[in-house]
């Protein structure tokens, strides 16, 4: 099984939703529990060794 993505690999992704978790203190609190669902869905993705380039791109968007 390959633990590449479309956008680099599995550790990539971890490291960039890593990131994300720890921002989400930043984020209005009313928006703070959907984002943090969000990126549940993305790391069980990633323990999967599913893509998650468009799911961690709409993240950051938001």
């Amino acid at each position: 099984m390959s633990t590449a993505t479309r956008t680099g690999t599995v550790h990539d992704d971890q490291v960039e939703l890593e990131r994300l978790t720890h921002h989400l203190q930043e984020v209005m609190l009313r928006d703070r529990e959907a984002l943090a669902r969000r990126l549940k869905g993305l790391e069980q993705r990633v323990r999967e060794g599913k893509p998650v380039d468009r799911g961690l791109a709409g993240v950051r968007r938001e």
